[in-house]
């Protein structure tokens, strides 16, 4: 008993076990969410990628994102592989492929774990930091309200990049904050810039870390009125941009990858200067709008709202923490300070860059990097105010009450996610209800259900006649393993593929993605758009597939959807009025994850 007693006594002397033990149970819970399938299209993409360098092209083609996290993940499937070659469990790579085709979830779950442990370190960063440059009480409030955001729990548990580079962004801050405390000494500037590089190399975001340091490298040569200390910002920028090379090299090697890297860099020169640079060609084919005068103001305003709604919304910061965050932002102004400025100014400028570059296009998930920069903000505010009280206790309680908040939303949410998916329900059902090779519509993302060998040939034929591209490079090779993996029960599917990156239809009926712009965005070979009813009843299609998040964007009166998209809105009229519904998966009714999924028969 007194061993016992001892070793809890020795474990709530050091608090951050415990908040890490909590931040591991919440978001290790929810990773099996969808088992045995991934329901997000960006999720299974960033795997594919991360598979194909076992081609021996190291070269990524696609430059949305840097390649850091899809090399890190590559790195552990050869890990996987090597270890299922020595049990001979993969003879070979082609085996290891069709392995992957016929059972992707072993792959979903390595990226997910490693996703999720970026944000059970970036919660021990918080403290560490909090701890070291501030107080114990700030370094715990802080992790706390990291450990239980709802958006950092959640976004944690996808195989995504933003929660990787929320890591090294306060990773960064962290040796920032020690050049301020202990001497500016020019390796702590080098680390600073090396882990905003690293982050930067997992996605773009950690870029915005460069005017924090150039901040503090100013201060301090005005400071010791010694110009000289200015080439540590130099140190601190060879820093970055060598550890970014490295860890994403074709984001500097590729023209594509040039292109994506300073692009948004190029772009927000030219909103904020008079003398604009002409440095890279726009897109053809894209949908570039210039807004003027007092629609800009407007466009600007929206996308400051919209910005707002996402960070209050309950699958962000919800409104009880968001609000404690950003009154905890107001008071930390209260007392001016320099490092109070710096640790300000990544939040204001990555927020402020967000809102200017993307107007009205944020997700929970772009918002990552705010979130350990509000915790530590919090928790620095909440320990000030409890120290000038005479009973600091009472606060303490006050934050793990609200606390009590955003722990039951997560608990509730992990429950939930945790259930089988209704989509996986819903393919159950067809497997054992609609024949092989029956001819089915299929919405995207949708029902996972596998194509037959005649539906991977037509899409190999197409394939060849594609040179390299950021979706067309070894796609042959891609479909062929996929083909040698088609088994089991299969049909002739027909995907109804939505063009999301456009705001309009451009030309109805069935068409490719042609354009320089379009090739960009999706994969050319498969069609967009969509013909009438008659027509797919003409051709053999028996039945169509589709789910909630499609069909009800083209039943809502003067939405976007509906207007801009005539021939996918007359389709799904058309669909509901005279196709016949046959089953009807109702997530609410069934309490299951995953949108409504409705079965039609076409008549």
């Amino acid at each position: 008993m007194e061993t016992e007693s001892n070793f809890m006594q020795r474990l709530l002397e050091k608090p951050v076990v415990l908040i890490i033990l909590l931040a591991s149970v919440l978001r290790f819970w929810g990773i099996w969410h969808g088992y045995p399938h991934s329901y997000y299209p960006d999720e299974q993409h960033l795997v594919n990628r991360a598979l194909a360098f076992g081609s021996g092209d190291l070269n990524p083609h696609w430059f949305h994102k840097p390649a850091f996290l899809m090399y890190t993940l590559f790195f552990e499937y050869g890990i996987f592989y090597f270890i299922g070659k020595i049990i001979g469990m993969f003879p070979s790579v082609d085996s290891f492929a069709i392995y992957y085709f016929n059972n992707s979830w072993p792959f979903i779950l390595i990226g997910r774990i490693t996703v999720t442990l970026f944000g059970i370190a970036t919660v021990y960063v918080v403290y560490k930091t909090g701890e070291r440059f501030w107080s114990r009480r700030a370094a715990v409030i802080s992790s706390l309200f990291l450990a239980l955001s709802y958006a950092h729990v959640f976004c944690g548990q996808d195989v995504k990049e933003d929660v990787p580079t929320a890591f090294f962004t306060v990773l960064s801050l962290y040796y920032l904050m020690k050049v301020l405390s202990e001497g500016y000494k020019t390796r702590d500037y080098a680390l600073t810039g090396l882990f905003a590089g690293l982050g930067a190399a997992t996605k773009y975001y950690s870029i915005v870390m460069l005017v924090p340091v150039l901040m503090v490298c100013i201060y301090e040569a005005f400071r010791d009125k010694k110009p000289g200390h200015l080439l540590k910002y130099l140190y601190s920028s060879i820093a970055f941009w060598g550890i970014y090379f490295i860890a994403s090299p074709y984001n500097f090697l590729d023209p594509l990858g040039r292109q994506a890297t300073f692009g948004s860099i190029v772009a927000m020169w030219n909103k904020l200067s008079l003398f604009r640079l002409n440095v890279f060609s726009p897109v053809q084919g894209g949908e570039g709008v210039k807004l003027t005068g007092s629609d800009k103001i407007m466009a600007y305003g929206h996308s400051l709202i919209d910005y707002f709604r996402v960070f209050f919304s309950r699958e962000g910061a919800g409104l009880v923490v968001g609000t404690i965050f950003i009154l905890s932002v107001m008071l930390l102004m209260r007392k001016s300070s320099f490092r109070r400025m710096v640790l300000l100014s990544f939040p204001v400028l990555f927020s402020a860059i967000s809102i200017v570059l993307f107007p009205s296009y944020t997700e929970q998930r772009h918002q990552m990097p705010l979130y350990p920069f509000f915790a530590l903000i919090t928790g620095i505010v909440f320990a000030e105010i409890s120290g000038m009280l005479r009973r600091g206790w009472i606060l303490d309680l006050t934050v793990t009450a609200l606390l009590v908040f955003p722990m039951t939303s997560i608990t509730g949410n992990n429950i939930f996610v945790s259930k089988p998916d209704v989509r996986t329900v819903a393919k159950n059902w067809v497997e054992t209800h609609i024949p092989p090779s029956t001819k089915i519509m299929v919405d995207d993302s949708c029902v996972p259900l596998r194509m037959n060998r005649k539906n991977y040939e037509m899409l190999i034929e197409r394939s060849k006649a594609f040179g390299a591209g950021q979706f067309t490079t070894h796609l042959e090779k891609y479909y062929s393993y996929q083909m040698m993996a088609a088994g089991g029960v299969t049909y002739d599917i027909k995907e109804i593929r939505h063009i999301w990156w456009r705001s309009r239809e451009i030309a109805g009926g069935e068409t490719y993605a042609l354009s320089e712009f379009d090739r960009e965005m999706a994969n050319p070979v498969k069609e967009v758009g969509i013909n009438n009813y008659d027509y797919y009843a003409a051709e053999g299609y028996k039945y169509v597939i589709t789910s909630e998040e499609i069909y009800k964007l083209f039943f809502m009166r003067g939405g976007d959807r509906a207007v801009n998209f005539p021939s996918y809105k007359k389709f799904y009229d058309d669909l509901f009025a005279r196709g016949t519904l046959i089953k009807e998966f109702n997530a609410s009714d069934m309490d299951l994850p995953g949108p409504t999924i409705k079965i039609f028969r076409i008549s």
